[in-house]
């Protein structure tokens, strides 16, 4: 993923000729901000059904699945996505055309849509699904309809209560507050999405939540670590140490959702764990990112 993101940058930079030896599939927009790549990542297979798809993780292995990681440059903030390509979509052509991603499959088959389109339509594919499952949201991503957010005109610092005054950061698009070495931060574009936002956080109690978030990650993910990511001579973990590992270093509320972040710990190799929680605090999932 570093060295994709290395590579995006060269681009934008002007630096055409770094893509002539570039040895995965790719393609280019017109504005030179999207920068889409075709590859494989890992996964963990029960039965039919895929349990875990890690985007950020290039595989070779038979457990691997196609997937479209995509980086992009919005003013002075870069950020990399992925997204899975199911198996009955084998893709021939990629290419921009205006600001839509058009994949042709080898059965010449062809899906236009915005990155955006394609990233809603799968949101729900992440975990748990089957390769039908995938097929019949990939293709939907045509006629996904984007949400239109209202903008209003925001404060520049917003005070919440038992957290602090948070301070609109351009280059992060958010909301930002650094507290004891944690960093803080929320999006919201109107007075509506601020008020669920500051919902959310009233009815989070940071240190108690922290040790909810362990132990439901300790759950969701022990057994992945334990089967598929020991280190050679590593021994099994147990939940305890599996915990104790785990150190918290940032959290991001939305409107509807917030994601917590956690060092790993080199649990698994130094990626960031991030847990996800709804709106009224319930935990969603737990996967590993970045």
């Amino acid at each position: 993923m570093e060295k994709i993101q290395e590579i995006h940058k060269e681009i934008l930079d002007g630096n055409m000729e770094i893509l002539k030896d570039f040895p995965l599939p790719y393609c280019l927009s017109e504005n030179k901000e999207d920068f889409v790549v075709l590859r494989k990542g890992r996964i963990v297979k029960e039965e039919n059904r895929i349990k875990y798809f890690f985007p950020n993780s290039e595989s070779n292995e038979t457990n691997c699945i196609y997937c479209l990681i995509w980086g992009r440059r919005n003013e002075e903030s870069y950020g990399i996505g992925g997204t899975p390509i199911p198996d009955d979509f084998p893709i021939k052509e990629m290419k921009f055309e205006n600001d839509k991603l058009s994949l042709l499959s080898e059965n010449n088959e062809k899906i236009v849509a915005s990155l955006k389109q394609f990233n809603k339509a799968l949101q729900n594919i992440w975990s748990n699904f089957t390769m039908e499952d995938l097929s019949i949201a990939f293709r939907k991503a045509t006629e996904t309809v984007l949400d239109e957010v209202k903008k209003e005109a925001m404060p520049k610092t917003v005070t919440i209560k038992n957290f602090g005054k948070f301070t609109y950061k351009e280059k992060d698009k958010a909301y930002k507050l650094v507290k004891e070495n944690i960093e803080y931060y929320f999006s919201a574009e109107n007075k509506e999405e601020l008020k669920k936002v500051k919902d959310i956080f009233s009815n989070i109690e940071i240190i108690d939540f922290i040790e909810k978030a362990k132990d439901y990650t300790t759950k969701k993910l022990l057994k992945l670590k334990n089967d598929l990511w020991l280190e050679e001579d590593e021994k099994e973990v147990a939940k305890k140490e599996f915990k104790a590992r785990m150190k918290f270093t940032s959290l991001y509320v939305f409107s509807e959702s917030a994601n917590f972040y956690f060092d790993d710990g080199d649990l698994f190799w130094g990626h960031t764990i991030e847990v996800t929680v709804n709106q009224n605090l319930e935990f969603t999932d737990a996967n590993i990112v970045g």
